[in-house]
């Protein structure tokens, strides 16, 4: 056989695939726009969600009794929101304010300047504003996902009172002890989104969180300190009619400020959202 005859034989099966492969990807870029959040390439897309989190999450702050130990607890909480969030083309960005509903009891262990064991409660949930600014990767999508990268900035806050439940703090002279927690975060990461069909679809990423907390608390030195943390979030969506859509998942946020304490926000979250294209 001629080498040209061959080199075209052995050719065939690539270039009879080329059509496969090309509907394979008009297709995935058809059902990528099928996400909510994701706008035309060239075109805008705008949307608003309301948003309702429970949280059920492991809690641990340093005593309140200055003895150096720290105490563990469990958050449990209802927090309810919402975001609006516009873009064009790539990129997309997104604000989302939360505001949580919620205590977690904690029990203080006999130590050796403190001797005695109570439980007190506080709240572990706070209120959070956060913005995101999102690239979708459409160049770099196979057949079945399409990947994208996020940035952001997030601020958390709490001010509660510190309640015990018998016996009074020595620095108040009553059970309560008032507190505040501010958190400000940056956070980055990356992430995929898989389209099942035109009705529903999967997202989900990972990332770090850069965290900067501050802990004052009645009578006490301010704490201050930083540290890395992570960022965990999966999503199902689901549109149910034109323009109208359902969202179900779970989020972890790990929100570290070493010597000054640290946030765990984890649980799984519903949104409900209208987007236009």
């Amino acid at each position: 056989m001629h080498p040209f005859a061959r080199a075209a034989a052995a050719a065939l099966p690539a270039i009879l695939a080329l059509p496969v492969f090309a509907q394979s990807r008009v297709i995935e870029e058809t059902l990528i726009l099928k996400d909510p959040t994701v706008a035309p390439s060239g075109g805008a897309v705008f949307g608003a969600s309301a948003e309702a989190l429970y949280v059920n999450a492991p809690f641990k702050s340093f005593s309140t009794s200055d003895d150096g130990t720290l105490e563990e607890g469990r958050a449990k909480a209802a927090s309810v929101g919402g975001n609006v969030f516009a873009g064009f083309g790539d990129l997309t960005a997104q604000f989302t304010y939360r505001n949580a509903r919620g205590k977690s009891t904690l029990t203080h262990e006999p130590s050796s300047s403190v001797p005695e064991r109570y439980r007190h409660s506080v709240e572990a949930v706070p209120r959070q504003q956060e913005a995101l600014l999102r690239w979708l990767g459409r160049g770099l999508a196979a057949n079945w996902f399409t990947p994208y990268l996020y940035l952001g900035y997030t601020k958390l806050g709490s001010d509660f009172d510190d309640v015990r439940e018998t016996g009074t703090w020595a620095l108040s002279g009553t059970n309560r002890l008032r507190s505040q927690v501010d958190v400000k975060a940056f956070i980055g990461g990356v992430g995929l989104i898989v389209p099942m069909s035109e009705r529903f679809g999967f997202r989900g990423d990972i990332g770090l969180t850069r965290s900067k907390q501050t802990t004052n608390r009645q009578g006490h030195n301010t704490a201050e300190d930083t540290g890395i943390g992570s960022r965990w979030t999966g999503t199902m969506y689901y549109n149910f009619a034109e323009h109208w859509n359902a969202q179900l998942g779970g989020r972890y946020e790990y929100f570290n400020g070493e010597r000054a304490g640290s946030m765990t926000i984890a649980g799984v979250f519903a949104m409900v959202g209208f987007t236009f294209k």
